[in-house]
């Protein structure tokens, strides 16, 4: 008797529970837009806690150098010195990109929107030349282009994008106090999360714990590898096109480091770019030595710079990442495209952790 009542319950509460999904679905664009509102409210938190991730490793080593030295004002101090120190480095960087590379790519900017015209001309007596078959109208096209972003929807979404980028600023501000605060009375902090994370998880917390870490370090070396071979492979693509002559040196650097942040298909996308810039620029065989000084600076790269870089902390096969990028970022946009390589990667890693376990519970009752 009691199987049976046990039975009809759990056929009510999945009922119930199928129910409560429909009408959910009814007011989909409501919990969209309260999840939106969440995420704003706590978007300076999170980015609070993601400049604590990066910062937390660093701020250690610098902690612990200066606890080791023998000036006693120096070992007191120790971590508010590590702070400023790796704070004050972050502020010069931004301040360093903000005087000298903004404004050489504004200005290259401001050159390929004077050259565009012409740009455009020699693009349509090629499409003319080689590709009649096409028949496409530049002009036509570029005036319908014009007209569609110069409507009053578009120019409504400019004045609010300006506005969102004004708020991320100081919530970016905002972040980065409550960071300092965070990492000052860091062991405060983490002893309170880790008796929440106790209460939650109770046997299970060690295990937890030791993926946790393991998933920590897997993203800290990524994120801090890929940006450091972004920006080599940015740097040196700048420094060839400044020595060729290039008009958009600063400019294609900057895009090439960008893409270099999207595994696989940002790299393509850049190396695109900077060849049909070079083309109008130098002619189209002449562009295509830029383009072979691409494919192989690609090519030293993926062997030999970024293995030793990011140090294969990301050991997923190329059809895992061309997913995690495709689906990621169908998802979550640009942001979703870099991050997605990492989390598949911490899955497959929780994954093997979780088909491991059983395997070593029945090693261990073997030879005991």
């Amino acid at each position: 008797m009691k199987r049976i009542e046990d039975k009809y319950i759990k056929i009510f509460l999945l009922s119930a529970a199928l129910m409560v999904f429909y009408k959910l679905l009814d007011h989909l664009s409501v919990i969209g837009g309260f999840i939106s509102d969440i995420w704003a409210a706590l978007f300076p938190v999170t980015l609070a806690l993601i400049i604590v991730f990066f910062v937390y490793g660093p701020s250690l080593k610098l902690e612990s150098f200066f606890k080791n030295k023998e000036q006693a004002f120096v070992k007191k101090h120790a971590r508010g010195l590590s702070l400023t120190l790796i704070y004050a480095a972050f502020i010069t960087l931004i301040a360093v990109l903000i005087r000298f590379l903004l404004p050489a790519i504004y200005t290259n900017l401001m050159v390929l929107v004077n050259n565009l015209p012409s740009y455009l001309e020699t693009f349509e007596s090629w499409m003319k030349e080689y590709f009649s078959f096409f028949n496409i109208d530049i002009w036509e096209t570029m005036t319908k282009t014009l007209s569609d972003l110069l409507n009053i929807d578009n120019i409504k979404s400019s004045f609010n994008a300006i506005s969102a980028f004004f708020s991320s600023i100081f919530s970016i501000f905002t972040a980065t106090i409550l960071s300092i605060y965070i990492l000052s009375d860091r062991e405060k902090v983490f002893l309170l999360f880790g008796k929440l994370a106790r209460f939650v998880l109770k046997e299970h917390y060690e295990k937890v714990d030791d993926l946790f870490h393991k998933t920590a370090n897997l993203f800290y070396s990524y994120f801090i590898g890929l940006a450091t071979d972004a920006a080599l492979i940015g740097f040196i693509t700048m420094i060839f096109l400044s020595i060729v002559g290039s008009d958009y040196a600063f400019l294609l650097g900057f895009i090439v480091c960008i893409g270099n942040l999207i595994p696989i298909f940002g790299s393509i996308i850049a190396a695109a770019v900077v060849y049909l810039l070079s083309a109008v620029s130098f002619g189209p065989l002449a562009a295509i030595w830029i383009l072979v000084f691409q494919l192989v600076l690609g090519q030293i790269d993926g062997n030999f710079i970024q293995p030793r870089i990011i140090s294969r902390s990301v050991n997923l096969s190329p059809i895992w990442i061309i997913l995690s990028v495709i689906v990621f970022g169908n998802l979550f946009g640009a942001i979703g495209m870099i991050i997605g390589t990492p989390l598949v990667a911490s899955v497959e890693m929780v994954l093997k952790a979780l088909k491991a376990q059983p395997e070593n519970e029945q090693r261990t009752k073997h030879e005991a």
